[in-house]
């Protein structure tokens, strides 16, 4: 009974130790905010990530064979071929969480300089949902959606690697209503009137 106690006592520090580190990595059954911010600056390698968060719930091989993608619950690390530091790692903001505001997920950088962009592509027959705020020196975009006036994920890349960027190759999509279709129109050419810093427009 004496050695008993003792063992009893270690198992309940143990559970009490994995529930709070729990806790702690999923917030309301999703990574919080702040263990998404202890990944840092620089890019989280594979080792560091497990050690962190354990082993990811899906890996996904990249369609185009580039890479691959591990999942997490609420966040997502995009890593090259044969690369074991994270190309990207983007997190998904949870309803309910305080950062769905964009005041609030934009005071979580201090010292970022925003720059609002919208899809690359627009719909020439109705306006985008989504704006883009982004500090590419830190290598941060904030997404946010005008019509729920709500941030949908915040990504973060490494700034020592170029993201992918346009092409020439880059064709536009077709948007049709009925049998009536039109190509997309550029972002900058959709906006050329009226600026995106008006239409997404950074709170004060």
């Amino acid at each position: 009974m004496k050695g008993f106690l003792p063992i009893c006592a270690a198992i309940q520090a143990l559970m009490v130790g994995f529930v709070s580190v729990a806790a702690d990595q999923t917030g309301k059954g999703q990574i919080s905010f702040a263990v998404f911010a202890k990944l840092g600056t620089v890019a989280p390698t594979k080792s560091a990530l497990t050690k962190q968060l354990g082993r990811p719930v899906t890996v996904v091989p990249d369609s185009k064979q580039t890479g691959e993608t591990w999942e997490f619950d609420g966040l997502t690390v995009f890593f090259e071929k044969q690369a074991e530091t994270a190309h990207s790692w983007t997190w998904r903001v949870q309803e309910g969480f305080p950062e769905q505001n964009l005041k609030v997920a934009m005071s979580r950088f201090e010292g970022a300089k925003w720059e609002p962009e919208t899809v690359k592509w627009v719909n020439p027959h109705h306006f985008p949902n989504e704006c883009y705020f982004k500090d590419k020196k830190l290598g941060i975009s904030i997404e946010y959606n005008r019509a729920r006036k709500e941030v949908f994920s915040i990504d973060r890349w490494d700034t020592a690697r170029e993201l992918a960027s346009k092409t020439s190759e880059d064709k536009p999509p077709q948007y049709c209503i009925g049998t009536a279709c039109a190509p997309a129109m550029s972002a900058e050419e959709f906006f050329k009137e009226s600026p995106i810093s008006e239409y997404c427009e950074i709170p004060k």
